[in-house]
């Protein structure tokens, strides 16, 4: 009898559709070493806008492209990653001199170290595993890929600043 966890059973509801996308997102909540907002906390954390996520959907590592219909709007986002994360809303800083709040998502405390573990690599979502190596790769190939897009697919169809965008260009 396979007893999966709650994390698998979670992530084998994820529509086949959107596991590339979730699977680099897990990636980048897991091991994006930009500290790139303030929390509630007394320190600086490593932690990504839901709005930097989302940009993330965008790139295919696979197949190292960009494609505007993979995208996921950060209110998708937020209810396809649903019990694995954490949101909290913190003023930006560091490039932007505005007080506009932002939400920044957090991986829950005991789901990074799952995906890391040796159990999950073998378990029933196996194919969301990965190691730092492989994420710190996937953070870097997802940003060089969308700084080498000349023209990135837009995903708006108002015209808007290319930072405004793709918030995610911040951090490249």
């Amino acid at each position: 009898m396979n007893h999966n966890t709650c994390l698998e059973n979670l992530l084998l509801q994820i529509p086949i559709q959107n596991v590339e996308q979730v699977h680099t997102i897990l990636q980048w909540l897991a091991f994006g070493d930009e500290p790139i907002l303030q929390s509630r906390c007394k320190q600086d954390q490593h932690l990504l806008s839901l709005e930097q996520l989302a940009d993330t959907s965008l790139v295919s590592p696979k197949s190292r492209s960009v494609d505007a219909n993979r995208y996921i709007r950060p209110e998708e986002l937020k209810q396809l990653l649903g019990e694995l994360i954490e949101l909290e809303e913190a003023p930006r800083k560091r490039w932007i001199n505005d007080e506009q709040p932002v939400i920044i998502v957090r991986l829950k405390h005991e789901i990074r170290e799952e995906l890391l573990s040796e159990t999950f690599r073998q378990g029933a979502a196996s194919q969301f595993a990965f190691d730092e190596w492989q994420a710190k790769e996937t953070t870097a190939v997802t940003c060089l890929i969308l700084l080498s897009e000349s023209d990135i697919p837009p995903v708006e169809a108002k015209p808007v600043d290319t930072a405004d965008r793709y918030p995610l260009a911040h951090s490249s």
